[in-house]
């Protein structure tokens, strides 16, 4: 969108605000898996730091524990893909 050539996070959410987006299981399973890098099933606190430090997305440690804490319904530690779905879908259909 800024036309430097690289997908932003911002720009990235952007998508998701296409109503044909929201819905597609797909698209929200791809952004999971690429957060996920272990492949372990569940995005770890350090994961989605990563991505969002790579992405450029400027948060506190306040912010990104209430981030992990909104995420992770069941308090698991961890966010795992149908907590992420819930989220996802909740948050872009607002």
């Amino acid at each position: 969108m800024n036309g430097d050539e690289k997908i932003e996070f911002d720009e990235f959410i952007c998508i998701f605000n296409d109503s044909t987006f929201v819905n597609d299981q797909i698209m929200i399973d791809w952004l999971f898996d690429t957060i996920d890098k272990d492949r372990s099933g569940t995005i770890e606190k350090g994961e989605l730091l990563k991505f969002v430090e790579d992405n450029k997305v400027s948060f506190n440690k306040d912010e990104m524990n209430e981030l992990i804490k909104d995420l992770d319904t069941d308090m698991s530690g961890n966010v795992d893909i149908n907590e992420f779905r819930t989220a996802l879908k909740k948050v872009f259909k607002d």
